[in-house]
């Protein structure tokens, strides 16, 4: 097993001085991560979340999609592939393609990611699409998961806006009932 990991281990430093938007890279990275076992495929993937979030938060998305593929492609049977499918999400949601980042934060919900961060993200994306009702639901669900308040309420203003005294008629029926 050491034997292994040693050629693991050297396998990833070339990979990892290649050039990230070589795909021979990315095929060498594939092959590492097939020969590894459920635990260490776990690290992996936390890794990959990691390094795909650093490349988000130095806005290089193209590389951050790679990466978070990447580690979805290898691992999406894993419950830490969550935040892969949530990072994917966001990547989606900042390049302004919120169909695509709908689907991908469901998954991140249902692996367990999140909730706090995924739903308000999810609530964009809807209002953004046109879908009030779904958006007003998942600020529901985001305020009962604890989501940081602050980042709701623009998204709440919104929604109002749009569907203004049915909601407020909504709202009284479901206080009263």
């Amino acid at each position: 097993m050491a034997g292994r990991l040693e050629q693991a281990r050297a396998f990833l430093e070339k990979a990892g001085a290649l050039d990230p938007a070589d795909p021979e890279s990315w095929q060498n990275l594939g092959a590492v991560l097939q020969s590894l076992g459920r635990p260490e495929r776990a690290r992996l993937l936390r890794a990959l979340a990691a390094l795909g979030d650093a490349y988000l938060c130095n806005r290089q998305t193209e590389w951050a999609e790679d990466v978070l593929r990447l580690g979805i492609q290898f691992g999406q049977e894993l419950d830490e592939s969550g935040p892969l499918f949530g990072l994917l999400g966001h990547a989606r949601l900042v390049t302004e393609r919120y169909g695509e980042a709908i689907g991908l934060f469901r998954r991140a919900i249902a692996l367990g990611d999140d909730k706090r961060e995924i739903l308000p993200e999810l609530a964009r994306c809807f209002v953004e699409r046109g879908r009030y009702v779904a958006a007003m639901a998942c600020l529901a669900e985001a305020r009962a998961a604890g989501a940081d308040e602050e980042r709701l309420r623009e998204l709440d203003a919104r929604v109002e806006k749009v569907l203004g005294p049915a909601l407020t008629r909504y709202r009284s029926l479901m206080t009263a009932g």
